[in-house]
């Protein structure tokens, strides 16, 4: 005995069940895309960082290769270029020493400004108690 009672509560199920399974197929197929959109965006974004690290690598090695080659053609000039500064600054301390510090403190000083004129210094004396005296030569200060 089919009632319209039991008939639309049949047809009801049905309904019912119908919805169940497509909105199961429709949230399941919005999880597959979105797995599969997540998947291209996460390669995307790798695939963008690998070439922006690999430009970094490349630059950063490119720089690096510029400034050693800068360094080696300084490093090849640095007597050239800072030799007569060097002696122009050891004998400013010298004479800044002597005058701070007195004539004693002088004779270290003095000795470094003859190496650096590839000099030579000597002391003579005619003996005990008669005094002695302190010469050098500065060859590379005639030069310049």
């Amino acid at each position: 005995m089919n009632t319209p009672l039991k008939k639309d509560s049949r047809s009801l199920l049905v309904l019912m069940a119908v919805f169940i399974i497509v909105g199961a197929g429709i949230i399941a197929a919005g999880y597959f895309y979105y797995l599969d959109y997540r998947n291209r965006c996460q390669t995307e974004v790798e695939r963008q960082l690998t070439a922006v690290s690999e430009l970094k690598a490349d630059g950063l090695v490119q720089w690096r290769k510029e400034r050693l080659g800068d360094a080696a053609g300084f490093y090849g000039n640095e007597e050239e270029l800072y030799a007569p500064l060097k002696k122009q600054l050891w004998l400013m301390i010298a004479f800044v020493s002597v005058l701070l510090f007195g004539v004693g403190a002088g004779l270290s000083l003095v000795k470094r400004i003859v190496e650096i004129y590839k000099g030579a210094i000597w002391l003579e004396s005619e003996g005990t108690g008669r005094g002695t005296c302190f010469r050098f030569t500065l060859p590379e200060a005639i030069k310049n």
